[in-house]
Parts: structure tokens; C-alpha cells; sequence
């Protein structure tokens, strides 16, 4: 099975895609993406309920298995899972500016998050209708689009800002974390 990053879905009007484009170039490089690795496995339609007693909050409706591997092998490369978040971060933005200071920032669109309950929120829901699980804990978030695999992100700075770019990008692991 591919991977699908498929941030640009019908769900994003072009406004948005088009804004996602030039917001995410605001902070870190470009580089071309590495391929993660393959694995095949079935569709499957089944939604496994999270674990009685777990903190972590799944975001949205993930249309994967629950995945909960004993030793996941994990390693820093490439992340194909970015531009896919910062439409998700760019969207939110949009649609609740009201969880923002656009005044107060880190980099060009590195805002202050003054509602993070909500900013963990919507940004769930824009992964999901960009076709991404997500799995929210703190500060980081882990993205999947298929069970071989998940990356791992810092969406939030210590002093509440948004955190974007490459310098998001914690590390991916095999099989996906959640």
C-alpha cells in the first residue's frame, strides 16, 4: 500500500491550499522527501477504541487500525507527513483565528496560541479531512496515513507559539505508534 499524503483534497478550498503553500514556507528549508518504508498490508475498515486508562487523545476519526507495537524501530530522516500538517496548521488558523495572537510571533506564521485545547482541536479535525490520523499528547502530536508507519511532531514551542517547518519534525517509527 502507498503512502498518502494527500493534503490536497477536495475538503481544502484552493484559497486554503494555495495559503498552506506559501505559509509553510516561512520557517525551515525545503528538502526532498525521503521514501519511509514499505509495507504491505489489508484494508481495513475497523476502528479499534482506545485503551481504558490512556492520556493520549486520538484527533478525529482515524480510519486505521489501532496500532501498538511492543518495539517499534524508530530513526530521523525525512518527514512525508509535513506538508500535510502545516495545510492542517495553516487551515486552523483560518478557520478559528480566534485561538491566535497574530501579533505575537516566532517566525512568519509561528503565532501564539491562546487557545491550546481548541488549536489541538482543529487541527485534528483539518488533519482528518485531509485523510491523516493523529494522535494529540502535549505538545506533540504523531501523524500516520497508514500502519508501516507514523512521524512524530513538536507543534507547540514552551512559550506557547506554534512550532513549523522541518525544525517540527521529531523522528518516524516503524510500525505507527498509535
Amino acid at each position: 500500500m502507498g503512502v498518502k499524503t494527500g493534503w490536497c483534497r477536495s475538503h481544502l478550498s484552493w484559497a486554503v491550499a494555495a495559503l498552506a503553500i506559501v505559509a509553510s514556507s516561512g520557517c525551515g528549508t525545503e528538502r526532498p522527501a525521503a521514501t519511509p518504508p514499505t509495507i504491505d498490508e489489508p484494508e481495513v475498515e475497523a476502528v479499534a477504541p482506545p485503551h481504558p486508562g490512556d492520556t493520549q487523545t486520538p484527533s478525529g476519526r482515524c480510519e486505521l487500525p489501532q496500532s501498538a507495537p511492543e518495539r517499534p524501530h524508530c530513526w530521523k530522516s525525512e518527514p512525508e507527513l509535513l506538508e500535510a500538517l502545516e495545510a492542517a496548521l495553516t487551515a486552523a488558523t483560518v478557520t478559528h483565528p480566534e485561538y491566535f495572537d497574530f501579533e505575537s510571533l516566532r517566525c512568519g506564521n509561528c503565532y501564539y496560541v491562546k487557545d491550546e485545547e481548541g488549536y489541538y482541536a482543529e487541527l485534528g479535525r483539518q488533519l482528518q479531512l485531509l485523510g491523516v490520523c493523529s494522535l494529540q499528547d502535549r505538545d506533540e502530536i504523531t501523524l500516520k496515513s497508514t500502519n508501516g508507519w507514523s512521524e512524530q511532531f513538536d507543534i507547540l514551542l514552551a512559550d506557547g507559539h506554534i512550532r513549523r517547518g522541518e525544525g517540527s519534525y521529531l523522528y518516524s517509527c516503524s510500525p505507527a505508534m498509535f
